[in-house]
C-alpha cells in the first residue's frame, strides 16, 4: 500500500511540475517577444559581457554600475553568460528570465511539499502556494524586465539554500553534502543581492523551528552552525561592497520613512496592485497599530500560556505559521531599516506569504471563530491574486515600453546613419527620453522603466563593433508619462530669444542622472524642476552633433527654429 501510495505521489508530482511550468510560460508568453526591456538592462549586459578570463575577474571585482551603485557579481554573471550564448538576441535574455521564475515556482512547490510534509493535503497545498507565486501582479515589474533579474537569482539560490537544509535537518544520509549545498545556495543568493542579507536570519529560524527534540540549546546549537559561516559571508560581501563601490546605498535618516516602508512592505503583499487607494501616511498609521495589536496579542498569550508559549509556537500545528510569519517578519524589518521598498523587492517574501494564506485555508479546525475569519481573508486575498494576475489580467505598460525603446533606437539608427559616414563620433542630444510609461487606466502597480542616458551609450557601444558608429548621447529631459484617456500628456515648447520655455502637460520632469550636458561646450543648457524647464541656445550645432526629439511616436531631428512654438503630446 505503502509502494502504491509513493508511486501515485510521484505521478501528482511530475504532473504538478508540469502544470506549473506550462501556466508560468503563458501566463508571461508575450515576454519572448520583448527587446530590451529595462532602464539599465544595455549598461549590465554590455558590462557583463566575457570576451576572456579576465572578464570574470573584473566582474567580481567591479561594482554593478548603470544607474545603481551595488555589488551584485553573481547577478552580473548571468547577464555575461547570456551574451555569449545569445549575442544581441532578446529571446534569449527573456527566456533566461521566464526559466529561472519558473524553476523558482517548481522550488516553491518542492518547499512547500517539504514544510507541510504533516498534511493529508500536502500535493494540493503545494501545487495551490506555487501556483499563486507564479502568477502573483507583483512579479509584473521583475519577469519582463532583463534588469530586474536579480530578484529571480537571488530568490532561486534562497529557496535552494533552504531546501538543502531541510534535507540535512531531517538526517539524510547524505547530510554533509546538503550541508555544504545549502551553505553554498546561501553565498550565490548573498551575492546576487543585498536583500539576502536575512538570508542567515531565515535559516537560523528554520533549522531551530523545524529541528527535533525538546532540547532547545542544542536547537539553537544547530541553528548557529547554519546560520553563522552566512553572517560571516554578508559581513565579507559588506565589506567587498564599500571597498568596490566606494560607499554603501544611501539610508534615510528620517524616522517616518523607515516606518512607511515597513507600511508599504506589508500593503504590497496584501494590496500590490493599489486597488485600494490609501495613502502612505494612513498606510503607516494602519501598520503602527496593527503592530501594536500584535505585540499586544503575543503578550497575552505569553501571560496565558506562561511556560508553554514555546512549545505552543513550536508544536506540530503552528510552527509552519510561526516560521512563515519570521520569515515576512524579518524581510520587513530589512527594509524598515533600509528606509525603502519596491514592487520588485517583495518577489522573495511573496514566496512566504503565499504558502501561509493557503496553509490557513487548509488548516484543520473545527473552532468557528477566529479561525473561520482568517479563511475568509485567506481565500478572498487568494481570489485577489487570481483575478488580477497577468494570467487573467491585461497590463499594458511593458508593451508600450517595448514599442517606444524600439521606435527610440531604430530611429536613431536611421538618423545618425543619414547624417554621419565611416568613423565619426556625433553626439546628439535627445529630448524627451521617457523614463517610464505608468498607465492610469491600468493599476498603479504597472510602471515600465525604459531608458536612461547610461543604457543609450551602452546600446551604442554594444553596437560599435558592427556597421554603427559609436555615439555620445546627452538626453536633456525625461518625461513620466501618464495614458488615460482624461490626460493629454505632453510638453509645450515657447520660443523667447535664445530660450525655449518647457511647459509639461499631464507629465512629471525628471532630472537627468549625469550632468554631462551641463560641461564642456555645449550647444544648449538645460534646467528645470517638476513643473517646468528652459533651453538655453548658447551657439549653433557642428557638424558632429545632432539635436533629436522623441514626439511619443518618431524620432525628429530638429534645429532652434523648428522647435520654436511646438506642441509635442506624446
Amino acid at each position: 500500500m505503502k509502494d502504491y501510495q509513493n508511486g501515485r505521489d510521484r505521478k501528482y508530482i511530475l504532473l504538478s511540475i508540469f502544470s506549473l511550468i506550462l501556466i508560468s510560460f503563458i501566463t508571461y508568453k508575450e515576454v519572448l517577444s520583448y527587446y530590451f526591456t529595462g532602464v539599465d538592462t544595455f549598461f549590465h549586459i554590455w558590462a557583463g559581457q566575457i570576451q576572456s578570463y579576465k572578464d570574470v575577474l573584473r566582474i567580481f571585482s567591479d561594482p554593478l554600475g548603470g544607474g545603481s551603485a551595488f555589488y551584485r557579481p553573481i547577478s552580473k554573471l548571468s547577464y555575461g553568460i547570456d551574451h555569449l550564448i545569445w549575442k544581441d538576441n532578446p529571446f534569449g535574455y527573456h527566456l533566461t528570465d521566464l526559466l529561472l521564475h519558473s524553476l523558482n515556482t517548481i522550488l516553491v512547490f518542492w518547499f512547500a511539499v517539504v514544510l507541510f510534509r504533516d498534511s493529508k493535503r500536502r500535493l494540493l497545498c503545494a501545487w495551490l502556494s506555487a501556483f499563486l507565486f507564479s502568477i502573483s501582479p507583483i512579479n509584473i515589474n521583475v519577469v519582463p524586465s532583463i534588469s530586474n533579474r536579480h530578484d529571480t537569482v537571488a530568490g532561486f539560490f534562497s529557496i535552494l539554500c533552504l531546501l538543502a537544509a531541510s534535507k540535512s535537518i531531517l538526517g539524510n544520509s547524505r547530510k554533509l553534502l546538503w550541508y555544504i549545498l545549502s551553505l553554498s545556495s546561501g553565498v550565490l543568493s548573498i551575492f546576487s543581492k543585498e536583500s539576502a542579507y536575512v538570508l542567515p536570519f531565515i535559516l537560523g529560524s528554520y533549522c531551530f523551528i523545524f529541528s527535533d527534540g525538546t532540547d532547545y540549546i542544542k536547537r539553537l546549537k544547530d541553528a548557529l552552525k547554519y546560520a553563522i559561516p552566512l553572517i560571516a559571508v554578508v559581513f565579507f560581501n559588506f565589506v567587498l561592497h564599500l571597498h568596490i563601490v566606494g560607499r554603501l546605498p544611501a539610508v534615510s535618516e528620517r524616522l517616518s520613512l523607515h516606518i512607511k516602508s515597513g507600511a508599504i512592505f506589508l500593503f504590497y503583499l496584501v494590496d500590490p496592485i493599489g486597488l485600494f487607494k490609501i495613502g502612505d501616511y494612513v498606510k503607516g498609521l494602519i501598520f503602527i497599530i496593527l503592530s501594536c495589536s500584535f505585540v499586544i496579542l503575543l503578550l497575552f498569550v505569553l501571560v496565558k500560556k506562561k511556560g508553554g508559549f514555546l512549545e505552543l509556537l513550536l508544536s506540530d500545528s503552528y510552527k509552519c505559521y510561526t516560521f512563515l510569519l519570521l520569515y515576512m517578519a524579518i524581510f520587513g524589518i530589512f527594509y524598515m531599516v533600509y528606509g525603502r521598498v519596491g514592487l520588485r523587492y517583495v518577489y522573495m517574501p511573496n514566496i512566504a506569504f503565499t504558502l501561509f494564506i493557503v496553509r490557513i485555508v487548509f488548516h484543520p479546525s473545527k473552532s468557528l471563530f477566529p479561525v473561520s475569519i482568517t479563511k475568509v481573508l485567506s481565500l478572498t486575498i487568494i481570489s485577489y491574486i487570481v483575478f488580477f494576475s497577468p494570467l487573467f489580467t491585461q497590463y499594458h505598460a511593458w508593451d508600450r515600453s517595448n514599442e517606444i525603446v524600439l521606435k527610440i533606437f531604430g530611429g536613431i539608427k536611421k538618423a545618425v546613419t543619414i547624417h554621419f559616414t565611416g568613423k565619426d563620433m556625433p553626439t546628439i542630444y535627445l529630448l524627451n527620453l521617457p523614463i517610464h510609461l505608468v498607465y492610469e487606466s491600468d493599476l498603479t502597480i504597472e510602471m515600465a522603466g525604459i531608458l536612461l542616458e547610461h543604457s543609450m551609450v551602452a546600446w551604442a557601444k554594444m553596437s560599435e563593433s558592427k556597421d554603427f558608429p559609436y555615439v555620445e548621447f546627452i538626453t536633456l529631459s525625461y518625461a513620466k508619462m501618464f495614458d488615460s484617456p482624461h490626460a493629454d500628456p505632453g510638453v509645450d515648447y515657447l520660443f523667447d530669444d535664445d530660450r525655449i520655455h518647457v511647459k509639461p502637460r499631464n507629465v512629471r520632469m525628471i532630472a537627468p542622472l549625469s550632468n554631462s550636458w551641463q560641461r564642456g561646450d555645449k550647444p544648449i543648457r538645460f534646467r528645470f524642476n517638476d513643473k517646468e524647464g528652459e533651453l538655453t541656445f548658447n551657439r549653433g550645432l557642428m557638424e558632429n552633433e545632432l539635436l533629436l526629439l522623441f514626439d511619443g511616436e518618431n524620432i525628429k531631428i530638429i534645429d532652434k527654429k523648428w522647435l520654436a512654438n511646438q506642441r509635442i503630446s506624446f
